[in-house]
């Protein structure tokens, strides 16, 4: 609201902190967290001289934002696979290519889901990152 100061957005587990500059802004950035955990976030801030915190927020995953008609590295959408033999799977208007090293977005405004599956030690994990492209 208006006339609110020093705010800031923590997110849960992680404990990251953004402070926010008052002013005309509605969002916020928090850089660093991994895009296959959920997190909760809350928000505190003062009101004249009086703080307030919001409750904590729903579980949500980060979204990956990528560029209309770019190529990017799987690792660096879903993070290193740790285990063998990765194996990675997109829905939506992205496309694998390189060997299925890369992923390729439309030209166009999408959503995307990208997934890969390890196995080590005889167990398998999947991750799944939302991507957005704009």
């Amino acid at each position: 609201p208006r006339g609110m100061k020093n705010i800031k957005v923590k997110a849960y587990p992680s404990s990251k902190t953004l402070v926010c500059s008052p002013g005309k802004k509605t969002s916020c950035t928090i850089k660093g967290l991994s895009p296959w955990n959920s997190y909760r976030f809350s928000v505190e801030g003062a009101y004249g001289k009086k703080k307030m915190t919001s409750p904590k927020s729903f579980a949500v995953k980060p979204i990956i934002s990528v560029r209309k008609g770019s190529t990017s590295s799987l690792s660096a959408i879903v993070g290193k696979a740790a285990g063998s033999s990765p194996k990675y799977a997109t829905s939506g208007a992205c496309s694998l290519v390189s060997k299925n090293t890369k992923l390729k977005a439309p030209k166009t405004k999408a959503v995307c889901l990208v997934s890969v599956t390890t196995t080590k030690g005889g167990v398998d994990t999947l991750r799944t990152v939302t991507v957005k492209v704009g």
